[in-house]
């Protein structure tokens, strides 16, 4: 389900063992016993399936024009961009000048 979201596949990992520690301790410290329906907030027998959110992206499409022309301004750094919309400078890099993410 995460990764239909649109996580990655270490994230997810990560997230579902979070909530299986979490439902476990619960268990142990409340002395009540595992149950998906109260671990996991909805039915897994249920034919409507898990619950997901949508998943979107940091800028839509005007403020990343709008980054654009804040950018093509002489003196506007990319830091001062980023704070104005209150989001990484990595973000910007990516999203408005297009450059790719570097491992």
């Amino acid at each position: 389900m995460r990764r239909s979201v649109g996580d990655t596949h270490a994230t997810a990992l990560r997230k579902l063992a979070r909530k299986i520690v979490l439902c476990l301790y619960h268990c142990m410290t409340s002395g009540q016993p595992y149950e998906d329906a109260i671990a996991f907030g909805y039915d897994p027998e249920a034919d409507d399936g898990a619950p997901s959110r949508s998943r979107h992206g940091p800028l839509d499409k005007g403020q990343i024009a709008q980054a654009r022309d804040m950018l093509a301004t002489p003196g506007v750094t990319v830091t001062a961009t980023a704070r104005a919309f209150q989001v990484s400078t990595q973000t910007i890099y990516r999203h408005v000048l297009g450059r790719p993410r570097t491992r």
